[in-house]
């Protein structure tokens, strides 16, 4: 199973974007439990992207205030949030991030400002954390489920890992879309009209929440009680999963992606999803 698995990670890097990375690997996972063989899996994690492309329509991205995203180019899945799971959550914490800074200037100037004082400072190390989980072939999902894979044989802890990142992929998309933040580049150029370069590349979706805090929170639930982690990709140990994922979500922040608000609100996202799938 171990060995079908890394090699549909390594397969699908460079190929396929994050949301649906967890959309064809929960499909194969399944399919592989079900007795498949490896290119019988691919074909069914295929069929299922196609079944949820179809199934969540093709409605366009609209801009409705100035501190929503509208950077040049199609955004990235702007329904894949309408499967709809961990409906409840998503609409408390929609509540929260709505009133924390959406239609705000006051408060997008305050995380703004955060945001800048760090990338003034930014350390070399900071720098190279930043670049350590770029992670713009592999994908998050990918990195993070390669650790976990190197650290544990326990499958039913694989199982929940590969779930847990399909429901964060959703949950994230349908915040992203719900709430809007335009990324970091944009607003300081709206606010302050200056031009931002991240040290980078951002995404093609909106800021809040990060998907590398979202995924990195559901792992590190899930993943708790593994201690002496070792990064296959990086060759790094990390004390634990919660070391792992407090790295990967602040360097989007170093990045010059993300403002600290995305970060806490994906950490919160993911955690939550992931006690309750670790219950």
């Amino acid at each position: 199973m171990k060995e079908n698995l890394l090699r549909l990670i390594s397969e699908l890097t460079g190929k396929i974007n994050p949301p649906m990375w967890t959309v064809f690997f929960r499909a194969f996972y399944s399919a592989l439990k079900e007795g498949k063989n490896y290119d019988e899996a691919k074909v069914i994690g295929q069929k299922q992207v196609d079944l949820i492309t179809v199934q969540i329509g093709s409605e366009p991205y609209v801009p409705n205030s100035n501190s929503d995203y509208s950077m040049t180019g199609i955004p990235l899945l702007p329904n894949f949030g309408n499967q709809q799971s961990n409906a409840l959550l998503l609409s408390q914490l929609a509540c929260e991030m709505e009133k924390s800074f959406n239609e705000s200037a006051q408060l997008n100037s305050y995380h703004i400002l955060r945001f800048k004082k760090v990338q003034k400072e930014l350390t070399v190390t900071q720098r190279e954390i930043a670049l350590r989980w770029d992670d713009s072939k592999i994908t998050p999902p990918g990195h993070l489920l390669s650790i976990v894979l190197h650290n544990t044989d326990d499958l039913n802890l694989i199982e929940k890992v590969i779930i847990g990142l399909n429901e964060a992929a959703v949950a994230c998309w349908a915040l992203k879309y719900a709430i809007k933040q335009g990324r970091p580049e944009e607003m300081i150029l709206a606010l302050y009209n200056e031009v931002f370069v991240p040290l980078i590349a951002t995404p093609r979706h909106p800021s809040c929440p990060s998907g590398h805090s979202t995924f990195s929170g559901v792992v590190a639930e899930i993943c708790k009680n593994l201690k002496n982690v070792i990064d296959p990709i990086t060759n790094l140990t990390y004390s634990d999963f919660n070391a792992i994922a407090e790295e990967a979500s602040i360097s989007r922040v170093y990045g010059g992606i993300h403002y600290h608000k995305d970060c806490d609100f994906g950490m919160k996202l993911g955690r939550a999803i992931g006690k309750r799938l670790a219950a």
